[in-house]
């Protein structure tokens, strides 16, 4: 037997019933709707889901109920059999039952709630005896930590939950930190120029292309570049030991465009006259240009297109 409660449920219009309705027209009515009461109080002390037995082993006579509710024995038989006929208790082996008690006064939820309770005040409980023996391993006075959390119900949970909740930021305090305190204390890392940003994700989408690349783009066009003299010049290392970068050092973004700035050269263009593999001297009789002068010429150039 389940320990007892302090309530039990009774709706508004338990009056309205049909059945006690009918109650009521009998004779001593009064006397049996006050016997069903007790009835139903003696069922919620046990809390045995409307099954009336003493102590697991004993059930409850007509005789007993009359003692116990101070009714007369007749008066008492004849509740019992009123109750019968209508359906609102059930004799089993000699057993008075209720049938409909679990549905009607929704005990189970109040048991499952206490079962939880009891789980989770075990569990608190074991959780602080087992931070009590760490902190006592540990503690060089061979004290507990005073600080250690304490076992709390639910209720209470909540309701501290409900506080922190609730706070509002002007209730926290004129010494605590306000967020643009808290922004200048943190150090705010250097701000990277966008056009460098832009040079470094172009840089590092940058492919290289092979010998046979070139000498396949130079192919397709019928270029009269030639595709070696393009290629070694690229990839040759610099001083700085960095390929495939223009006369200033910066990085090539794309090698077919420094291929059609060769191709304007070597074909009609300041060049004149088919690349031979040596930049050539122009028409006007000028000296001849340097790879390097020849290379920053068409470098300022591609950037000014």
């Amino acid at each position: 037997m389940a320990s007892d409660v302090k309530w039990i449920k009774i709706t508004t219009d338990i009056f309205d019933d049909e059945k006690v309705l009918m109650i009521e027209s009998m004779p001593s009515s009064d006397s049996i709707i006050v016997i069903w009461f007790k009835l139903l109080v003696l069922a919620g002390k046990q809390n045995n889901s409307g099954v009336f037995i003493m102590n697991n082993r004993i059930a409850y006579t007509d005789e007993m109920l009359a003692s116990i509710f101070r009714r007369d024995i007749g008066l008492v038989r004849l509740a019992l059999h009123t109750f019968e006929q209508f359906g609102m208790i059930e004799i089993v082996d000699d057993v008075i039952t209720i049938p409909n008690w679990g549905k009607h006064q929704t005990l189970d939820s109040y048991e499952k709630k206490k079962e939880r309770d009891r789980i989770y005040q075990a569990k608190r409980r074991a959780n602080q005896k087992l931070l009590i023996e760490k902190s006592s391993d540990t503690s060089s006075d061979g004290h507990a930590d005073q600080s250690l959390p304490v076992a709390v119900s639910e209720e209470e949970r909540e309701s501290d939950i409900d506080i922190s909740s609730s706070l509002r930021s002007e209730d926290i305090g004129a010494d605590a930190p306000t967020e643009q305190m808290l922004s200048a204390e943190v150090p705010k890392e250097p701000k990277i120029p966008k056009a460098a940003k832009t040079a470094k994700k172009e840089a590092a989408r940058f492919v290289p292309p092979t010998l046979e690349e070139v000498t396949a783009y130079a192919s397709s066009r019928q270029s009269r570049v030639d595709p070696r003299r393009f290629y070694e010049y690229f990839s040759t290392p610099d001083a700085q030991g960095r390929t495939w970068r223009d006369s200033k050092g910066n990085p090539v973004r794309n090698w077919k465009q420094k291929f059609l700035t060769w191709e304007k050269y070597g074909s009609g263009g300041q060049g004149g006259g088919a690349w031979s593999g040596a930049p050539a001297a122009g028409g006007s009789g000028k000296p001849q240009q340097s790879w390097t002068e020849l290379a920053a010429q068409m470098d300022a150039e591609e950037g000014q297109a």
